[in-house]
C-alpha cells in the first residue's frame, strides 16, 4: 500500500486531518460510505519509504500450519520468505482484467536498485533470513 493514504489517515486520527482530507480511503459519511481521493496529493516515491522491520516479531514462534504434497507449494510454504516491494503501480498498463485509469495502477514507481539492495540487507541482517519474495 502506497504510504500516502496511510499518512493522510494518521493525521486525522490526531486530529490533524479533517475527514474530507482522506486519501484513497472509504469513509462513512453522513450516513453513506464514500471514497476521498484528494487529487492534489502526490504518492510518496517508492524511494523514500521506509524498510520494513521485522525487529519486535518473534519470528521463531512462526509456523507453516499447511501441509501440501506438491515440492514447490511445499517450498513457499514450509520455509520463511521476506517481503521486498520492487515498485508501486504497473509499467505494462494493458492487462483486460485491470482497471488501468485507476491512479495507483497507472502510476509507475520503480525503486532504484541500490535501495532495493539497501533494504535486502537490512532485512537479511534483522531476520537471519535471505529468502525473499518479491512483490509490487
Amino acid at each position: 500500500m502506497p504510504a500516502r493514504p496511510l499518512e493522510c489517515l494518521i493525521e486525522h486520527l490526531e486530529g490533524r486531518r479533517p475527514l474530507s482530507g482522506l486519501h484513497r480511503t472509504w469513509v462513512y459519511e453522513n450516513g453513506q460510505v464514500r471514497y476521498r481521493v484528494q487529487d492534489d496529493l502526490e504518492d510518496i516515491p517508492q524511494a523514500l519509504t521506509g524498510t520494513l522491520s521485522y525487529g519486535d516479531l518473534p519470528l521463531d514462534l512462526y509456523f507453516s500450519t499447511m501441509r501440501f504434497p506438491n515440492a514447490i507449494t511445499r517450498l513457499w510454504l514450509n520455509m520463511r520468505w521476506n517481503k521486498l516491494t520492487l515498485a508501486h503501480g504497473c509499467y505494462w498498463r494493458k492487462c483486460a482484467f485491470c482497471d488501468t485509469r485507476l491512479d495507483y495502477v497507472c502510476c509507475y514507481d520503480p525503486v532504484p536498485v541500490e535501495r532495493t539492495l539497501e533494504r535486502r540487507r537490512q532485512i537479511a541482517a534483522e531476520t537471519g533470513c535471505t529468502g525473499f519474495h518479491l512483490i509490487d
